[in-house]
């Protein structure tokens, strides 16, 4: 009777070993797995602040831009080297609605910086003179209206209607 028991215990323990290593090897495997994939989201959490933090540096200095420019129209002969300084990642940071926005805006600017140029010149008539007051009063009209829809025209892309802040807990 002994021996049966013997007999038994030693076919029983290797497979209680064999048993008790696969469970210690799936549990690993699942653990890994979770850790993997909170990794893969803290990564992609991080790309997308990242990402935030450049369009929104974008926004404030294209709203910064356009704000002295109304404040003073002739500083639009300054003002179109920091724009085009300050927006030269557009195209990779936002889509192509932004990017039309953004050239017509730097048009814009180019046009205010020419007719500021027209008008110091002594060789200008007064009916030229005043085309020029209106075309600027025109112009100086488009930035007003692009500095209000700006946070409209931005709000795809710093905007976090898409993302949910959640706590998780493990």
């Amino acid at each position: 009777m002994n021996e049966l028991i013997i007999n038994n215990l030693n076919w029983l323990v290797p497979v209680t070993i064999t048993a008790f290593f696969a469970f210690l090897n799936i549990w690993i495997a699942v653990l890994n797995y979770q850790c993997s994939k909170r990794q893969k989201e803290i990564q992609n959490d991080s790309f997308c602040y990242q990402l935030f933090d450049k369009r929104l540096k974008v926004y404030s200095s294209i709203q910064e831009i356009l704000s002295k420019l109304i404040s003073s129209p002739i500083s639009a002969d300054t003002l179109w080297q920091p724009f085009l300084q300050e927006t030269r990642d557009v195209p990779f940071l936002f889509g192509k609605d932004i990017q039309d926005k953004r050239n017509d805006m730097y048009h814009i600017i180019l046009r205010l910086r020419c007719i500021d140029k027209k008008e110091k010149s002594i060789f200008i008539s007064v009916d030229e003179r005043h085309r020029l007051l209106d075309e600027q009063t025109e112009l100086l009209k488009k930035i007003m209206e692009y500095i209000k829809d700006l946070p409209k025209i931005f709000q795809p892309y710093i905007g976090f209607t898409k993302h949910q802040v959640t706590l998780k807990t493990s």
